[in-house]
């Protein structure tokens, strides 16, 4: 999965990054799940943020670094790489 090269605020405002929205209601089993997840690389890792917002940013759990095909998982905690 390529996920877009973003290292600043106009960057990330322009559209480098993804965006992961969950569609149902916790009625139909999403649970704690956050509702929206955007991801994006910068550096040397892969971040993500719960409120769509490049400063809020925090490392993907599972293999955050940069380089390589990647698969994602969607858990209650956020994005899990492999």
């Amino acid at each position: 999965m390529w996920i877009p090269w973003c290292d600043n605020v106009g960057q990330f405002d322009s559209g480098k990054n993804i965006l992961f929205e969950a569609i149902g209601t916790s009625e139909q089993g999403l649970g704690s799940a956050q509702a929206s997840i955007t991801i994006w690389q910068s550096g040397d890792y892969i971040f993500q943020s719960f409120n769509d917002r490049f400063g809020s940013g925090q490392l993907v759990a599972g293999n955050s670094t940069v380089n390589g095909d990647r698969s994602a998982e969607l858990t209650d905690s956020g994005i899990r790489l492999y």
